[in-house]
């Protein structure tokens, strides 16, 4: 294996890319189907019925077609035609179009030609982009480090298995769109991966990820696919964070754990990301749309919260773990909609007293009371608070620690009131 070192450098001179379709057999009544992919997959179509057997005369009415599209990315090309020739040309320099005939009837036949291809400042696959003179291939190392160039064409790059993908604070560019990711792969084993700590202001990125570290986020990061491990470190980490793990083959992402981070980061994990396991944050906003892995904990510190939205549960069941009583953690839980399941709030170590109250609103009546807590079990096991099953909207739980103790306060919306179990 040979792993080379390749530095995205951008800024290419823009070549307007030109294709040739040649008719080459048409007979009335015969269409062809031409189709242009865009950098999210979706695609437009435009079927040209021919009505001349003649192949100058189909070559003119395929031109026309084409031209009269209003379709949107038809109609940023330009068309002529020249005999049985069409020329089709993009209409921005450095802007690539992926064309193709994706079907014909009748007698219907074309051959087709890239005459020249696209290259410009923002496109993955011009060569003159990138410090080697040459695109990624498999094992390389690629890195981000200064310019501003943004990656927007070309994303599609799935098919590579890179050794590791690095961005760095120098590098002031996006990478993807907000329909299209960048589409790679970090997956080379051991604790490699992807490396994000660049000052760009949207980044979206999908594949098969080893293991993911962000540093730095000014805007939007996108994140979907696969991850062994996703990290969020430090307090230039703030803006929004989406995390969807889609997909698995080893059990699915072993944890997102979130540090240090501004107080304004916002992390989402929506019902689409269900191979998520461990949760632990000390710092942040982490929105949960979707049920964790069986066995999976979540341990929320320092200023951390976690909300669980929609159909997120930990667990299944929503059982929710302390870290170790150490004075000044904090910890707070919301619910904006009902759980279906038990709220369980772990604490880490046996014998630790819990002190305080929470309000009960007795969802039946409206009525609320008060259910206060002071006591210490005897004997082995987790000590916890157990919020009953038809726990509701609205319910929140503030506990923080002293070095010895918890303090409890908050809102319960329920059919019955929270008890204190040994558990």
């Amino acid at each position: 294996m040979t792993t080379t070192h390749n530095r995205w450098l951008g800024g290419a001179t823009a070549v307007a890319q030109v294709r040739t379709t040649t008719i080459t057999g048409a007979a009335a009544g015969s269409t062809i189907t031409t189709r242009i992919t865009l950098e999210d997959g979706s695609h437009q179509e435009v079927v040209t019925t021919m009505t001349n057997s003649t192949l100058a005369d189909q070559a003119v009415i395929y031109k026309n077609t084409l031209d009269a599209s209003s379709l949107s990315e038809f109609a940023r090309l330009t068309y002529t035609v020249d005999g049985t020739a069409v020329t089709i040309t993009a209409g921005v320099a450095g802007r690539p179009f992926n064309m193709s005939i994706s079907g014909t009837t009748g007698s219907a036949s074309v051959s087709n030609a890239a005459t020249t291809a696209n290259a410009g400042p923002n496109d993955w696959n011009t060569t003159a982009n990138w410090s080697q003179g040459s695109i990624p291939t498999a094992d390389d190392i690629v890195y981000f480090t200064s310019g501003s160039n943004d990656v927007l064409y070309g994303l599609n790059q799935s098919g590579i298995n890179l050794d590791q993908m690095i961005i760095g604070p120098g590098y002031t560019g996006n990478i993807g769109t907000a329909t299209a990711p960048l589409q790679i792969n970090c997956d080379a084993g051991g604790e490699k991966g992807m490396t994000l700590g660049g000052s760009g202001r949207y980044y979206n990125i999908k594949g098969d990820i080893e293991n993911v570290f962000v540093t730095k986020n000014l805007g939007t990061l996108k994140l979907a696919n696969k991850f062994q491990k996703v990290y969020l470190s430090g307090n230039n980490v703030a803006g929004l964070i989406t995390i969807d793990v889609t997909s698995t083959d080893n059990g699915g992402c072993k944890f997102i754990k979130v540090s240090d981070v501004s107080r304004s980061c916002k992390i989402l994990i929506p019902e689409t990301s269900t191979y998520v396991n461990d949760i632990f944050m000390d710092s942040g906003r982490v929105e949960l749309s979707v049920a964790t892995r069986p066995s999976s904990k979540a341990i929320i510190s320092g200023s951390g919260t976690l909300v669980v939205k929609g159909s997120g549960k930990i667990d299944g069941s929503g059982t929710i773990s302390t870290a170790a009583s150490s004075a000044g953690v904090y910890y707070k839980i919301q619910l904006t909609v009902d759980l279906s399941g038990t709220l369980t709030i772990n604490s880490d170590a046996t014998n630790e007293l819990l002190i305080g109250a929470v309000t009960f609103v007795d969802t039946n009546t409206d009525i609320a009371t008060t259910a206060q807590f002071k006591q210490v079990l005897a004997g082995a096991g987790d000590e916890a608070i157990q919020l009953k099953a038809d726990t509701k909207a609205g319910t929140w739980i503030e506990l923080v620690s002293d070095g010895s103790e918890w303090y409890i306060s908050g809102s319960v919306y329920a059919e019955t009131a929270p008890t204190y179990e040994d558990v």
